[in-house]
């Protein structure tokens, strides 16, 4: 039986780790302002590795429970649901965060109850897979063959790092800047082949780059459906127009500070939104 410190949960991800999660300090405010590690892509391990106390169940990974959680080798959907929970035990489930209406343009806050999220599990045949080499197979829109796997840590830090590096230096056939493309650079990183395209990662870019946007967007559903993790997509309305429109929750370390009310000498009481 584990001896659960205060101020911590028990927590079973989406794939089936368990494990207890203790609330954050002040020690990690500091590390949440490191841009070194945002730069590396690596502030979230950081911040996961210090959070995580201990491991209950290490299924479906071949961790041992008494080893320290290699995050870099954990799924994505399991990351984000460690990540939510340490919102949650840290300041509760109840988040505002600010959005600017698509239509009308006005800002407003909007609330949710993070406990209320769709949790997406890794079962059954997904699941196996998963731990038979994590090697998925589906069809692209135009009728080719694909194989990808679940994403895991490293390769959302090898992305951000590759998004910084095409920032710098990619051009286009014109020679203009090219402007990485978040939509392009989630499909390539789960890419492990395509029918009958070659086996270098230029091949692969190239090929989805030319593809149009809704049979990228087809292709990232068709990943996603037997991926796990939180669904963050978020229905809001604004309340000037009525337009309603979705969001996703802002999910990054300003996720995980409060908001603060300080007082500062000589000035009146304001508040400092550290999520804005």
């Amino acid at each position: 039986m584990i001896d659960i410190p205060t101020q911590s949960i028990e927590v079973t991800c989406p794939s089936g780790l368990r494990g207890v999660v203790r609330k954050l300090t002040g020690k990690e405010a500091a590390i949440l302002a490191d841009r070194s590690l945002s730069r590396q892509g690596t502030l979230v391990d950081e911040i996961l590795r210090r959070v995580w106390i201990s491991t209950v169940e290490a299924e479906p990974y071949p961790f041992k429970v008494e080893q320290p959680i290699p995050w870099s080798k954990v799924l994505i959907g399991d990351r984000d649901f460690v990540f939510l929970q340490t919102r949650i035990v840290t300041h509760g489930v109840e988040y505002s965060f600010k959005i600017r209406c698509d239509d009308c343009g006005d800002s407003f806050s909007w609330d949710i109850d993070l406990s209320k999220l769709p949790v997406q599990s890794l079962e059954g045949e997904n699941l196996e897979r998963f731990k038979d080499g994590n090697v998925f197979e589906g069809v692209l829109p135009s009728g080719r063959g694909f194989k990808f796997r679940l994403a895991r840590g490293e390769d959302a830090a090898r992305v951000l790092r590759s998004m910084r590096e095409q920032r710098k230096g990619r051009r286009d056939k014109h020679g203009e800047r090219m402007k990485p493309n978040p939509l392009i650079e989630s499909v390539l990183m789960r890419l492990i082949e395509i029918e009958d395209v070659g086996n270098k990662p230029s091949d692969r870019r190239e090929f989805i780059e030319s593809m149009g946007l809704d049979e990228i967007a087809s292709t990232l559903d068709e990943m996603d459906r037997v991926d796990c993790g939180v669904n963050m997509t978020i229905a809001v309305c604004c309340p000037s127009c009525e337009n309603e429109f979705d969001v996703n929750l802002p999910f990054d370390e300003n996720f995980l500070l409060p908001r603060v009310r300080r007082k500062s000498v000589g000035s009146t009481e304001t508040e400092t939104a550290t999520t804005d």
